[in-house]
C-alpha cells in the first residue's frame, strides 16, 4: 500500500506543480489579460485554458490573442473575444521610441512636480527615500509619527550621503529638484468613477459641508490677521525712519514699538463665509482650488493612517498590540514603488529607426492663434501631423496607382501630447478614462532618406549596411564613411574601380588633398603659358623701319 500512496504523493506534487506555472493560476477575473500561444495551438484554439476556445472555424493563424472576461459561464462555456488589434496597437506605438506628454511643445518644464516623483537608484544613496521604519528608534512618539507619516506618502527626507558614502548637504538633483514631487496624491479621479460611485462621492462631499464652509472661514481670519501684521509692520517701519531724522537733527526721541508677528495678535472672530456655496463653487479657481486641496489633504491623510490598508507601512508601530507575526508584516518596496521610465529626445530624434508610412493628404493645424498647412500621415498605425518645413519633399500618395512610390517614406516622430475633452483642478484625471481624450502625434520626415525611401539590396548586403535611413553615401566628405560594394565590383569612394582597398575618413581626406594639390601642380605650367601668351598679345610690336 506504501507504493501507490508515493506514487499518488508524486503525482499530486507534479500537479500541483503544473498547475503553478499554468494559465488558470495567472488568470485574474479583475486584470485585464490577453493570452497567446503557439501558431500549432492557435490553430486548435488551445490557448492553456480549462477547455479550448471555438477558434476552428476561422482559417488557421487569423485569432492569434484572445481576452478572456469568463473562464465558466452558467452555460459552461469561456466567454472570450479577439484582442489582436490593441496588441499590435502597443506595438506599433512601442516602435515609436517616443515620450507621451501632458501638454504640446513641453519641452522645457518649470512647473513644480511636473516630472513626477523623485527618481531612485540603488547606486546613488542620496536618491533614496526614508521608509517608515528608519524612525521606529526616534524619541519622542510624536515625532516619530509624525515622521513615519510623512514617509508613508513620500515625503521622508532622502539620505544626506553621495555615491562614495560620504555625507553631503547638497541635494541630488541639485537645481531641478523643485520639478519632482515628493509625495505621492490621492485625490479622488471623479473622472473615471461609475455613476453609483460618483453619487456615493457627493454624498461625502456634502456631509463635509459645513467643516469646508468652517476651514473657509478660518482661512478668512488668517488673512485678515496677516493684513492687520502687514499694517502694523509698515507702521513701524515708518516710525523706525521718523526716529532716526529726529535724531539726527536732535529732536524729541520717539519710541518705535517692537516688530509684530501673527502670534502677538488673536485671530479675528468670522461667523460664517456669507456666500452661497452655489456661487463660490462658480466663482472660479481662488474657491475651487482650497477645496481641491482639501480633499487631497482628506485623502493623504486616511492613506497614511497606520490601519489604512492602501499603503503597507511596514512599520512595528503598526503591529503593536496585534497577535500577528512580525514576519507576516506587509514590507514596502526598498525604493517606496516601482518606477516606470520613456524614451528621451535623444532616443527618439537619433537612436530609434524611422517608421516607414504614407503622406495622405494637405490639412491644417492651429498653432498659437492661427492656422497652418501641413500634411496628414499614417505613422505607427495613427494620423499624424507633419509641418510644411518638415515634410523632406514628399506629397500626397497617388491614389491612382500610377505611381506607388509617391507619398511614401520614413518619418521620424518629434513629440507626442496628449489632449483631454475636459478642464477642471482634477483634468488630469482625464488621462486615466480613454473616452475624455486622445493622442496627436508630430513627425517629420527622415532628413537622411532619398526621395523614395526605399531599401536597396538584399539585406546584410553590403549596399543595405551602407544605408543610412535608406541613403546610400557615396559622396566623400566628414562624417561620411567609404564603403566598398564588393558585389559590384567598384570601391565607392575609391580613386579606381579596380581598387580593392577600402578607406577610412581619414586617409580618405589625406587622398583626396593630395590629389587636389597634384592637379594644382599639373596645371600650373599651363596656366603660366597662358598668362605669358596673354601679356605677349597685348604688348604693341614696333613698325620697322623702312
Amino acid at each position: 500500500m506504501a507504493a501507490p500512496a508515493s506514487s499518488s504523493s508524486g503525482g499530486m506534487t507534479n500537479l500541483s506543480r503544473l498547475l503553478a506555472t499554468s494559465r488558470l493560476t495567472a488568470y485574474q477575473p479583475g486584470q485585464g489579460q490577453v493570452f497567446t500561444a503557439p501558431a500549432a495551438h492557435q490553430a486548435r484554439g488551445d490557448f492553456g485554458l480549462k477547455r479550448p476556445l471555438p477558434t476552428t472555424g476561422a482559417p488557421p493563424g487569423t485569432i492569434r490573442y484572445v481576452d478572456v472576461s469568463d473562464m465558466d459561464t452558467r452555460e459552461g462555456q469561456t466567454s472570450w473575444r479577439e484582442r489582436e488589434r490593441d496588441v499590435l496597437m502597443l506595438r506599433r506605438w512601442s516602435e515609436t521610441h517616443i515620450k507621451l506628454v501632458d501638454q504640446e511643445g513641453q519641452a522645457v518644464v518649470e512647473e513644480v512636480g511636473k516630472l513626477g516623483p523623485r527618481l531612485n537608484t540603488v547606486y546613488d544613496p542620496s536618491t533614496r527615500r526614508a521608509l517608515p521604519t528608519f524612525y521606529d528608534e526616534v524619541e519622542p512618539k510624536e515625532v516619530r509619527e509624525h515622521l513615519q507619516r510623512e514617509a508613508r506618502q513620500g515625503r521622508g527626507p532622502i539620505h544626506q550621503q553621495d555615491a562614495s558614502g560620504s555625507t553631503t548637504d547638497n541635494d541630488a538633483f541639485s537645481s531641478v529638484a523643485r520639478l519632482y514631487s515628493n509625495s505621492m496624491s490621492f485625490a479622488p479621479k471623479y473622472t473615471s468613477m461609475s455613476p453609483a460611485r460618483f453619487e456615493k462621492f457627493l454624498e461625502q462631499v456634502r456631509a463635509s459641508r459645513g467643516y469646508f464652509k468652517r476651514q473657509l472661514a478660518l482661512s478668512a481670519a488668517q488673512r485678515a490677521r496677516h493684513q492687520a501684521v502687514k499694517k502694523l509692520n509698515e507702521r513701524r517701519l515708518m516710525m523706525q525712519k521718523q526716529a532716526m531724522r529726529a535724531r539726527e537733527e536732535g529732536a524729541t526721541r520717539i519710541e518705535v514699538p517692537e516688530e509684530v508677528t501673527a502670534r502677538d495678535l488673536p485671530l479675528p472672530n468670522v461667523d460664517e463665509v456669507r456666500a452661497d456655496m452655489w456661487d463660490q463653487s462658480r466663482i472660479g479657481i481662488s474657491t475651487t482650488l482650497p477645496w481641491s486641496v482639501w480633499l487631497t489633504w482628506r485623502e493623504n491623510e486616511r492613506a497614511s493612517r497606520p490601519e489604512s490598508q492602501l499603503l503597507p507601512s511596514g512599520s512595528k508601530e503598526q503591529m503593536s498590540g496585534s497577535s500577528t507575526n512580525e514576519s507576516l508584516q506587509p514590507a514596502l518596496h526598498r525604493h517606496a514603488g516601482l518606477q516606470y521610465s520613456q524614451p528621451d529626445s535623444i532616443q527618439t530624434q537619433l537612436l530609434a529607426p524611422p517608421l516607414p508610412g504614407r503622406v495622405l493628404e494637405k490639412m491644417g493645424d492651429d498653432d498659437k492663434g492661427y492656422k497652418k498647412e501641413g500634411w496628414a500621415a499614417a505613422v505607427a498605425g495613427r494620423i499624424a501631423y507633419i509641418k510644411n518645413e518638415h515634410d523632406g519633399g514628399l506629397r500626397a500618395i497617388d491614389w491612382s496607382g500610377n505611381d506607388p512610390r509617391k507619398g511614401n517614406g520614413y518619418f521620424r516622430p518629434m513629440q507626442a501630447w496628449r489632449e483631454q475633452s475636459i478642464r477642471g483642478v482634477f483634468s488630469g484625471d482625464a488621462y486615466m478614462n480613454p473616452s475624455l481624450g486622445y493622442t496627436r502625434l508630430k513627425v517629420r520626415a527622415s532628413e537622411s532618406a532619398d526621395r523614395n525611401r526605399l531599401a536597396r539590396g538584399i539585406p546584410g548586403s553590403p549596399g543595405w549596411v551602407a544605408e543610412i535611413d535608406g541613403y546610400l553615401h557615396r559622396h566623400s566628405g566628414e562624417g561620411t564613411a567609404m564603403v566598398r560594394d564588393f558585389t559590384m565590383g567598384d570601391g565607392v569612394g575609391s580613386e579606381s574601380s579596380g581598387s580593392s582597398r577600402i578607406y577610412s575618413i581619414k586617409e580618405q581626406k589625406r587622398a583626396n588633398r593630395q590629389k587636389m594639390q597634384r592637379q594644382r601642380r599639373e596645371r600650373q605650367p599651363q596656366q603660366l603659358t597662358e598668362m605669358l601668351g596673354n601679356i605677349m598679345a597685348k604688348v604693341p610690336r614696333r613698325k620697322k623701319d623702312s
